[in-house]
């Protein structure tokens, strides 16, 4: 199987032009990151060192429900022929989100999916 890759993709409709540098989007934000990146690389540091995925003592709906996004995730980087023992991307992410928010219907009493 060849793997998937949306570069390879031209749409027409999609807009080709950056913004440009005079109306400089997100400025402000972009500044408090420069601003706060060695702070803020201790303290996600620690953060992140610091989680646990919890997979005992949680409700067994709750461990249902983590095991089957994990493998509807996994799912579709297989059909997209990606190796699961490399990392995903961000992009991998939103891709699927695109896909599975056309794709999966939500549980009218219980708003699941």
């Amino acid at each position: 199987m060849v793997a998937f890759n949306p570069d390879d993709l031209v749409f027409s409709d999609c807009p080709g032009a950056i913004p440009s540098q005079s109306s400089r989007p997100g400025v402000r934000s972009i500044e408090q990151i420069f601003q706060h990146a060695a702070a803020d690389r201790v303290s996600t540091g620690k953060l992140v060192k610091r989680l646990r995925f919890t997979d005992g003592g949680v409700a067994p709906n709750t461990r249902m429900r983590q095991s089957l996004w994990i493998n509807r995730f996994d799912i579709m980087r297989t059909a997209w022929g990606q190796d699961l023992t490399n990392s995903f991307t961000g992009e991998d992410i939103i891709l699927f989100f695109a896909a599975t928010m056309r794709t999966y219907i939500v549980h009218p009493r219980s708003g699941a999916l």
